[in-house]
C-alpha cells in the first residue's frame, strides 16, 4: 500500500483522532481540522476525508472545490441520506465518494488506498 497524504477534517474530536491514528497506523501520514476554515489555503493532500456537518453549518461545497481542484479525492463523511441537498452540494463541488455513518476501518482503507 502506498503512503498517501490524507486530510481528516472533522468537528469530533473523537472521531477525527480516530480517524488519525488509524490511518498513520496504515502508514499514511496526516493531517487534522476541526473545521473547514481551519484548512491551510495551500493544501494539496492525496486524499480528504471531510465530515459534511459542522456545529456552526458552515459549507463544506468550498473546500471540496478548492481541494478537488488539486486532483485530491474527496471522500465525505456523513450519517444524513445520499440525497440529503447538502450531500448532493458537496458532491457537485467535486467529491468523489460518501462514506456513511457509522463506518468501519475497513471502508476508510478502502477509500484512501
Amino acid at each position: 500500500m502506498a503512503q498517501r497524504n490524507v486530510l481528516v477534517v472533522d468537528d469530533d474530536a473523537e472521531i477525527r483522532d480516530y480517524l488519525a491514528l488509524a490511518l498513520r497506523a496504515l502508514g499514511h501520514h496526516v493531517q487534522v481540522a476541526a473545521h473547514p476554515d481551519a484548512v491551510a489555503a495551500g493544501a494539496a493532500p492525496d486524499v480528504a476525508l471531510v465530515d459534511l456537518l459542522v456545529p456552526d453549518g458552515a459549507s463544506v461545497a468550498p473546500l471540496v472545490a478548492r481541494l478537488a481542484a488539486t486532483g485530491c479525492r474527496v471522500v465525505l463523511i456523513t450519517g444524513l441520506s445520499l440525497d440529503a441537498p447538502v450531500v448532493q452540494s458537496a458532491l457537485a463541488a467535486g467529491a468523489q465518494a460518501v462514506l456513511q455513518k457509522p463506518f468501519s476501518l475497513d471502508a476508510v482503507r478502502a477509500e484512501v488506498g
